[in-house]
């Protein structure tokens, strides 16, 4: 997770990417709240942002977000999809005025339950 920053808990590296070895997790034994964010420095533009992510039952709420472009913060939940299929995570139209952005995933989950997300891509219109 070079490069992310982790807070709170439940927040790892595991065996399981959708196309690599590797993705994010969220997940611990007790319920917990974390997030997993990165922040990205990029010429002023339009971008969409996307990524891929599954998830067990057991989640309370659960999004990928961007935040800090220059406008309001941007998210879209991630839904449990089965725990074998990656859902495609889009969101469209960030007007980039400031530079730069945050991008991340927070999660509030049960115990025992788990998200995982891979492969972002942050692409310029």
């Amino acid at each position: 997770m070079a490069g992310w920053v982790n807070d709170g808990i439940g927040n790892s590296n595991v065996k399981d990417g959708r196309i690599g070895n590797f993705c994010m997790q969220q997940y611990s034994e007790n319920d917990y709240q974390g997030t997993l964010s990165q922040n990205i420095i990029l010429p002023n533009g339009i971008y969409t942002l996307k990524a891929y992510a599954k998830s067990s039952n057991g989640i309370n709420e659960s999004y990928i977000y961007v935040k800090d472009f220059g406008g309001r913060i941007k998210k879209t939940s991630i839904k449990f999809s089965g725990e074998n299929d990656w859902e495609e995570i889009i969101i469209e139209q960030i007007r980039v005025i400031r530079g730069k952005c945050e991008v991340g995933i927070y999660t509030d989950g049960k115990g025992g339950s788990w998200i995982k997300v891979d492969d972002f891509s942050l692409v310029r219109n």
